[in-house]
């Protein structure tokens, strides 16, 4: 809570202006004339700290995005647990032309949760955050470069099936226009034609920087909560999975270098990828499952504020005070969105990731019958297996950015500390 009237009343710099005539002033003007009142910056104020309630978070910014953020989470993965079941369990006749609707929940809370982060984004372009503008346009530019050097990497280093993901695309896009010429017309031009590899590799980093681009403060505000976590941290325990969650991206990135994977897929490359797949999602529930810790950390940082004004000097205006920290509640929902929305973005491509790996893992001949059907009949390019070196890639860009900004954002906040 911000500091009441009766404790800053006995630091207040003057009493409130009085009317050269003598009448008394209006309401607006004495409301003014408070908010002009100082008080000494090294002032010695307690703030009080009471338990939030659902009316309270009700009234704040972006808690309904939240809300409908958390309830689409949990159908979605209701969904998807049941379509798996289905599918492994009932064994329908015609399996090959039934289409996973599940599929389509997953790539809705992928959309919702980057429209979310979006808006959160274009908070930022405001007049009076020039510098956070500055941050974002450097960082999107910088991971742009970054992608577009990451996919000029041989596939021999990097797993991420790029190249059979492009030779799916480009045969299928040759089929459309061959369905749609004359008869004999265009059936021995070579598909790649129609898509160069160049334009290939330029989209797909193109998506890599929109996405980094929306993860860049989100990184920063889990790193301030993850240094305020560790600070008040009392057990051991709970310091270790902090640790752990901090890394686990870093960690993440291993399993598509193939130097360090070898011998892992060694013995199966179906099991690997499977391993692949369930360090991903266990990286998310750790992460979901210290949100609570996160999130205090983040409502301490009210306080903190209060108490790092008595290193500096001057005097500060009682609205400026009180807004330091009112302005971290108000923005609680917010800073939810930005601790789960990269959490989730990466659950949902892990999922997808799952979904296109069985299909590719097929001979093409076995495509279709094994296992439900990822395209819709009337759009071949509709056909998520053609993608699964796109969302490869995207699940270990997501790491990537996640952990960069992560760490420069404890950087940042150390310096800031000392």
């Amino acid at each position: 809570l911000p500091p009441s009237d009766a404790s800053l009343r006995p630091h207040v710099a003057a009493a409130a202006p009085t009317n050269r005539s003598g009448k008394r002033l209006s309401n607006a003007s004495r409301r003014n004339a408070k908010e002009q009142l100082t008080v000494p910056r090294s002032v010695n104020l307690e703030v009080e700290a009471v338990p939030l309630s659902v009316d309270d978070v009700e009234q704040l910014y972006y808690y309904a995005d939240l809300e409908w953020l958390l309830d689409l989470s949990c159908a979605v993965l209701a969904v998807r647990a049941a379509s798996c079941a289905y599918f492994h369990w009932y064994h329908p006749p015609a399996l090959g032309s039934e289409y996973d609707q599940s599929v389509l929940w997953v790539l809705v809370l992928l959309g919702y949760t980057l429209k979310s982060l979006f808006v959160l984004t274009s908070v930022y372009f405001t007049r009076e955050l020039a510098s956070e503008r500055s941050i974002w346009i450097v960082f999107t530019a910088l991971f742009f470069v970054t992608a577009m050097s990451v996919l000029l990497v041989d596939e021999g280093l990097l797993d991420f099936g790029l190249e059979g993901s492009y030779v799916r695309i480009a045969d299928s896009l040759q089929a459309m226009v061959n369905s749609e010429s004359p008869v004999g017309g265009g059936g021995g031009e070579d598909s790649t034609k129609l898509l160069p590899k160049w334009a290939y590799k330029f989209f797909l980093a193109l998506l890599a920087s929109v996405v980094g681009s929306i993860l860049i403060f989100p990184g920063f505000r889990v790193s301030e909560m993850h240094f305020d976590a560790l600070t008040h941290s009392k057990s051991h325990l709970l310091k270790t999975l902090l640790h752990f969650s901090y890394v686990s991206p870093a960690l993440c990135l291993v399993l598509w270098i193939r130097p360090f994977a070898s011998g892992l897929m060694a013995h199966s490359t179906a099991y690997f990828h499977l391993y692949r797949i369930a360090v991903l999602v266990s990286m998310c529930l750790l992460r979901v499952c210290l949100y609570k810790v996160y999130m205090q950390s983040y409502l301490d940082l009210g306080k903190r504020r209060i108490q790092h004004l008595k290193l500096e000097h001057g005097r500060i205006s009682i609205s400026q005070l009180r807004l330091r920290a009112s302005g971290i509640y108000k923005f609680y929902a917010g800073a939810a969105i930005q601790y789960l929305a990269p959490v989730l973005i990466l659950f949902c491509l892990t999922l997808l990731l799952g979904v296109t790996q069985s299909v590719t893992s097929l001979p093409p001949e076995e495509v279709g019958g094994e296992g439900p059907s990822l395209s819709l009949p009337p759009f071949p390019l509709l056909n998520l297996g053609l993608y699964h070196g796109y969302i490869s890639f995207l699940c270990w860009w997501v790491c990537l950015v996640y952990f960069v900004t992560s760490g420069l954002g404890s950087a940042i906040h150390s310096y800031m500390y000392k």
